[in-house]
């Protein structure tokens, strides 16, 4: 089956066609309207700033002679500045970034890059000064759109697999380990990161909630420049979890999700070994999953549980 559609518009289309489909059969009746002549309340505003600063010191695997040095230490650093206004029904998000380097190392390929190191000072070309600014968030949530329904729009962050918390501390810190992120999320590992253009549709219901999504990611990791949109990828897709309904919180999640990927950025040869060339990439690819997830007592501690199984078809090139 051939999953690709035809020009970014239709692409676009059949993006939020997956991301939302699975919320149609579900239904939500919409909310009473608010009394005749009630005074909206005030908007809260509140402003923030987070600066995270790393210092990284490899020693990658030696190479060959007459290789790069794989010996080396830089300081990478990170401020993000958030700005949050709140009102009845909706929620905006802005925030920009900037990340600066110093001492990256100048001779840390060969053959390929010796740690991480060498990727930012190959995308950066400096080893002093490598600094970019850059809007990380830009969004609008819309909460009580109808019954258990919110949606946002705009530049946002996302992690799959961390849509619904399970409400158990120990569930969510095995997620956090073996889950979130695991097949999308913002590269938060790097120093520069990546966010998402597009919608999210939250659905939630008492005993499970639905996530329905169709981005196009920002570029961001290792790139020389952050921020600007990747239009030639769409990730669309949703996941549904369980959740806890009453006041014994469950000591198991499941979660179930589906996923598409639509990647044809131009390049000039596919990214395998068999080093043929191509005009641009050709890869549509639907995954299909699920997700069980528990934290059970035992004596004085806990047994954790985690399975994740995944199907992918699709086409590449």
């Amino acid at each position: 089956m051939n999953m690709r559609p035809q020009g970014p518009r239709r692409r676009w289309l059949w993006a939020i066609a997956v991301g939302t489909a699975c919320l149609l059969p579900v239904g939500a009746s919409a909310r009473q309207a608010p009394a005749s002549g009630a005074a909206a309340p005030a908007p809260t505003w509140q402003a923030g700033a987070t600066n995270v600063a790393r210092i990284e010191s490899w020693r990658f695997f030696e190479p060959p002679p007459g290789g790069g040095d794989p010996r080396y230490t830089f300081l990478g650093d990170r401020l993000r500045l958030d700005l949050r206004g709140r009102w009845r029904r909706a929620q905006v998000t802005l925030a920009t970034q900037y990340v600066g380097f110093a001492g990256l190392p100048e001779r840390a390929s060969g053959p390929g890059p010796l740690g991480v190191g060498a990727l930012y000072f190959d995308q950066s070309g400096r080893r002093e000064n490598a600094q970019q600014l850059y809007l990380r968030y830009a969004n609008v949530r819309f909460t009580g759109v109808a019954r258990g329904l919110d949606v946002q729009v705009g530049r946002q962050a996302y992690t799959s697999g961390a849509e619904v918390p399970s409400g158990v501390p120990k569930i969510e810190a095995v997620k956090r380990q073996r889950l979130d992120a695991r097949l999308v999320g913002e590269f938060e590992w790097s120093i520069v990161q990546r966010g998402f253009d597009g919608l999210r549709v939250d659905l939630t219901r008492p005993a499970f909630g639905v996530t329905g999504i169709a981005f196009m990611p920002t570029q961001g990791g290792f790139a020389r420049v952050a921020g600007p949109t990747i239009t030639d990828i769409v990730v669309a897709g949703a996941t549904v979890s369980s959740r806890s309904s009453g006041r014994t919180p469950r000591r198991t999640q499941v979660q179930g999700f589906g996923l598409a990927y639509s990647d044809h950025r131009p390049v000039t040869q596919r990214p395998d070994n068999q080093a043929q060339p191509a005009a641009s990439v050709d890869i549509d690819l639907f995954t299909a999953g699920g997700v069980v997830v528990g934290a059970y007592r035992s004596g004085p501690g806990e047994i954790d549980v985690f399975g994740w199984t995944a199907w992918q078809s699709g086409d590449w090139y």
